[in-house]
């Protein structure tokens, strides 16, 4: 009779770091087979035949291995001898030879009679294809695993919500849908499944019914972080900011060390105009795992503080970690515009639209940059290059239009503010602008309608003030 060698079964990471030992799986290899069994469920085992040639044996049926032995072989398990001299590793699913029993000092690699992958692998696999937006390849992983999944309500629901989020990748909705609802049928208790219903309807362009399927998630319970992160940032996006904020604080409760929670929280502080509150969130993130964007988030909320000195030292330090961040170089120019540094003001205005050349915002602030340093001809190049990429802008035809009267090129100013007022007909700097211009070429009854709408429009006690005076000069001008 062949001699029997006892074996230890271990636990592992896939990485191969022994987790713990598992006291209640018995491993023995007689001669060439491996025998796996349970001591909970006497009588249950599993044959594998470790030699070449075609796989001999016992072998239970995928369902059966799910029902009798799910803790046997559902993740990786290491078989040793007590001296550690020699170990055999099973894998449920090889990285090079799916489904095999590598004899690691041996290095050979033998075929096993049954491949058995569990729940939470699957879940693990579908997500990392799905991070990698490779919907169809998670799909196939769980056609290829559904069959033998166990049959319990906690993991039918699991497997509807992983064949949803596939679906709804691939564009699917109705399926996804379908998936969802059969998930929240199994228990609606659960968060995650009236989340991914309320991602489905938000594809669907229902976004009345996606915040109320992501409130209805909001106060479900569930110990997936995420899931409250993700209803947050949605609730968040459409403005039902209360809700966004608890739903965040629920993130957080459960896992307070993920960075990016805070910084979410931070951003709906921002966006729900309370920028000492953001602080708090912004800094917290930093100190977890800083970034160059969470720097310059701190930034934007102590700049919206009046903390003008601790934003340019964060958009230094954003800067220092990404320096071509444009939002960092637009802030420190407005900040140092501030200053009446004009130096370092355009310095930063121009590196930002260096990196971002067709963005509106960045072309204004080098030509309020260039305006103020009475580089006119500059600025009214720059500004050209704005009308052409965003013709119908208001307040580039209105800028472009000072500028030229600033030069004496009243013609161009007046077709500029023309089209202003044409684009923008309810800013009433446009109809200031455009009397201004028609002052100049001495259409001063034009000019005084044009004050007139800019003081129906205007709001400021200061700007009524000036269009008024502005008014009057045409009213008393010499010679009238």
């Amino acid at each position: 009779m062949a001699e029997q060698k006892v074996l230890k079964v271990m636990k592992t990471h896939t990485d191969g770091r022994m987790l713990e030992e598992l006291p209640d799986v018995k491993a023995a290899v007689t001669g060439d087979t491996l025998t796996l069994e349970s001591k909970g469920l006497p009588g249950e085992k599993v044959v594998v035949r470790l030699t070449g040639g075609r796989p001999a044996g016992e072998s239970l049926s995928r369902r059966q291995l799910d029902e009798r032995l799910p803790k046997l072989l559902a993740g990786t398990v290491i078989l040793g001898d007590k001296e550690h001299d020699r170990y055999t590793v099973l894998k449920t699913e090889s990285p090079d030879t799916p489904g095999s029993i590598r004899s690691v000092s041996e290095g050979h690699i033998h075929p096993i009679i049954h491949t058995y992958v569990g729940p939470s692998e699957i879940g693990e696999r579908v997500d990392d294809l799905l991070a990698a937006n490779k919907p169809a390849d998670a799909l196939a992983v769980l056609d290829a695993n559904s069959e033998g999944m166990p049959s319990d309500r906690e993991t039918q629901y699991g497997l509807n919500v992983m064949y949803g989020r596939c679906h709804l990748d691939l564009g699917n909705i109705d399926a996804a849908e379908e998936r969802f609802m059969a998930a929240v049928n199994l228990d609606a208790k659960k968060a995650d499944g009236l989340y991914w219903i309320g991602e489905a309807f938000s594809k669907r362009g229902n976004a009345n019914a996606a915040l109320s399927f992501m409130r209805m998630a909001l106060n479900r319970d569930t110990q997936d972080p995420d899931i409250y992160h993700m209803v947050g940032i949605y609730l968040m996006e459409n403005r039902d900011y209360k809700n966004s904020e608890n739903a965040l604080n629920k993130a957080i409760g459960i896992n307070g060390e993920n960075a990016d929670y805070h910084d979410a929280l931070g951003d709906l502080y921002l966006r729900w105009d309370a920028p000492k509150k953001a602080i708090g969130p912004y800094s917290r993130a930093i100190m977890l795992a800083p970034n160059a964007s969470m720097f310059a988030n701190l930034g934007v909320a102590y700049q919206q503080t009046g903390a003008e000195g601790k934003a340019a030292d964060c958009y230094e330090r954003a800067l220092s970690m990404e320096p071509n961040m444009p939002e960092a170089h637009y802030n420190l120019s407005m900040i140092y515009f501030g200053r009446e540094d004009g130096e370092k003001s355009l310095a930063h205005a121009r590196k930002a639209l260096e990196l971002a050349p067709d963005d509106l915002g960045y072309i204004w602030n080098v030509g309020v940059n260039l305006t103020y340093q009475k580089k006119y001809d500059e600025a009214i190049t720059l500004y050209q290059h704005a009308r052409e990429i965003s013709p119908q802008t208001d307040w580039v035809h209105n800028d472009l239009g000072i500028l030229y009267f600033q030069t004496g090129r009243f013609d161009e100013s007046l077709a500029s503010a023309q089209k202003a007022v044409e684009c923008g007909p309810e800013d009433f700097s446009n109809w200031e602008n455009l009397g201004k211009s028609l002052s100049a070429k001495s259409m001063f009854e034009e000019a005084k309608d044009a004050y007139g709408k800019a003081m129906k429009l205007c709001q400021e006690p200061e700007d009524l003030d000036r269009i008024f005076k502005a008014m009057r000069r045409i009213v008393e001008r010499p010679g009238r």
